[in-house]
């Protein structure tokens, strides 16, 4: 309701932003946030730190089922360089079609709570269900549908 999404997305990242913001300062927090492309960096550094980051997205359904099929094979990973080789590289290629594809009225946002740092992808958190609860994605898929922000509670 903070952010308010309607049927069909549309989430509105000022309007949730704005809704917090007294309840963050009261805390003695402060959300920030980051324009541009995602980091891995930066993104450990906040994981590390228990910051989880409200990232803006553009959803493809196609891709966004892809991502959910992959991640379950991935549970059974056996050796991070291995998944790389094999699963990921392919899926390294079409991140230049996902970034034409991507529609700017399919616009979301969710929660980035965790990275392989060997793997170069971050595990991705949505609100649609427990079955979107941890997903995996590269960074560069990621940043192919990013809107280019991303913020998290600062302390």
């Amino acid at each position: 309701m903070a952010a308010q999404t309607g049927v069909g997305g549309g989430t509105s990242t000022s309007s949730m932003t704005a809704a917090v913001e007294e309840t963050v300062t009261l805390a003695g927090r402060r959300i920030q946030r980051t324009r541009g492309p995602l980091r891995m960096n930066e993104i450990a550094f906040n994981i590390d730190r228990g910051v989880p980051i409200i990232w803006t997205m553009l959803v493809d359904r196609a891709h966004d089922d892809e991502i959910t099929a992959r991640s379950a094979r991935r549970k059974s990973m056996t050796s991070p360089e291995e998944w790389l080789k094999t699963e990921l590289a392919d899926i390294r290629k079409i991140t230049r079609e996902l970034a034409k594809n991507a529609n700017s009225n399919n616009g979301h946002v969710r929660m980035i709570i965790g990275y392989n740092h060997t793997t170069k992808e971050i595990a991705i958190s949505d609100s649609w269900s427990e079955r979107y609860a941890e997903r995996w994605i590269s960074l560069e898929e990621a940043d192919a549908i990013s809107q280019k922000e991303w913020m998290s509670i600062q302390f």
